[in-house]
């Protein structure tokens, strides 16, 4: 008999009322059996017990029912319009390049005699690199110096001789000529000498060495690269059609996928716009120098791709709403207006606007410039505008 009132109980709240009594009267109804033990005491509390059951049972169907006739709202999330500077960046692909990015060629050629830097190095202007054998250069030289020598001493002499107006004026001019013919001679020897010895051009970093000891490198071949990235700049191929909003000095903002890196200095700028248009894709080429790169710690290197934004164009004191907001029917473009009548309710208005160009913040939210309709202070439904309509009741969350 328990067992049955057990089940009987663990139905649901409804289900409960149904059953209670009609189960209290099978207990009294079964009085053979197991109802010797039970005595009237023990029945009467358990009925004061079911009834205060069935009380609390009715109390809450009551709450359920009340429930059921309140009026449901829709939920939309709202926003604030907002009266700020808008931005407008369009966006192109540019190449890192550095000024200072050159292959030193041998000038002379010949065999390498020795390499005075390793890779990486870093080094001074006018620094000694590479060495070339010069030991055909030396004694030819050496040879020409001997022949000076004499010369010198024999121009000497028969100068001497012509102050005395002894021997002929020819005799002094051939004795002059030998002697500053060799000298001519030594002068583009050693000259030629001294380019078999590769310099640094400016301070920075040696990259690559090229050619190395015991080989061979013929004049004008390339034999070591060096580097110096204080100073670099990025170059990019903008459309034409952007030339009537492009100038030099407009802001930009660079991307470097490959260091993950963002570069939002208001000193960066467009620093060039070249004037000649590119009759194959009809785009002009951008500079824009980046100052102190190493110093600045960007490490920008030569050949990096970077995304660069460049603004074209710029309004103070726009009204300006999140893309989401907007919607657009038949009838043009609207957002719908929060008009508050108590706590998280009002009324929604929608309310005609124009906008103009939209843009992408810094956290990648889509904004859009309205030019009419709003005056920035509005509160605005931002999620949670489909299938309400005008001078409809909602309940408001803020984002």
């Amino acid at each position: 008999m328990k067992k049955i009132i057990h089940i009987i109980y663990d139905k649901s709240p409804v289900m409960k009322k149904a059953w209670i009594l009609p189960a209290f009267a099978f207990l009294i109804a079964c009085g053979g059996g197991e109802s010797t033990d039970l005595n009237l005491t023990q029945l009467k509390d358990k009925r004061a017990e079911l009834k205060a059951e069935i009380s609390e049972l009715d109390e809450q169907i009551e709450d359920l029912e009340k429930g059921d006739e309140e009026e449901v709202f829709p939920y939309v999330i709202s926003t604030k319009a907002q009266k700020k500077t808008f931005e407008h960046f369009f966006r192109v692909q540019g190449n890192v390049e550095a000024d200072r990015n050159v292959l030193l060629n041998a000038e002379t050629g010949g065999i390498i005699k020795s390499v005075a830097v390793k890779e990486g190095d870093k080094v001074r202007k006018g620094a000694n690199l590479i060495y070339f054998d010069t030991e055909i250069i030396s004694r030819n030289i050496k040879e020409v110096e001997s022949a000076l020598d004499l010369a010198n001493y024999a121009f000497e002499k028969q100068a001497n001789l012509w102050k005395q107006k002894i021997g002929s004026e020819l005799q002094f001019k051939q004795a002059k000529n030998q002697k500053e013919s060799l000298e001519l001679k030594l002068a583009t020897l050693q000259s030629e000498r001294s380019k078999s010895i590769v310099q640094a051009p400016f301070a920075g970093t040696v990259d690559e060495i090229i050619y190395h000891v015991g080989e061979m490198a013929a004049p004008g071949t390339p034999v070591v690269r060096m580097m110096d990235l204080s100073e670099a700049k990025i170059t990019a191929d903008v459309p034409e059609n952007y030339l009537k909003s492009l100038e030099k000095g407009s802001a930009v903002k660079i991307y470097i996928a490959a260091l993950d890196l963002h570069i939002s200095d208001p000193g960066i700028r467009v620093t060039r716009i070249g004037q000649h248009i590119h009759p194959n894709n009809r785009t002009v080429k951008v500079q824009i120098d980046v100052p102190g790169n190493h110093k600045a710690g960007y490490h920008l290197r030569p050949n990096m791709i970077a995304e660069v934004s460049i603004r074209d164009y710029v309004a103070a004191e726009s009204v300006v709403v999140p893309a989401n907001s907007v919607n657009q029917d038949a009838g043009g473009t609207f957002v719908y207006a929060i008009k508050r009548s108590s706590g998280d309710h009002g009324i929604a208005l929608k309310t005609p606007i124009h906008i103009g160009k939209s843009a992408k913040t810094s956290s990648h939210i889509t904004e859009v410039e309205v030019t009419g309709g709003l005056n920035g202070t509005e509160e605005i439904i931002l999620e949670g505008a489909a299938g309400i309509g005008h001078n409809d009741p909602v309940r408001i969350g803020l984002n």
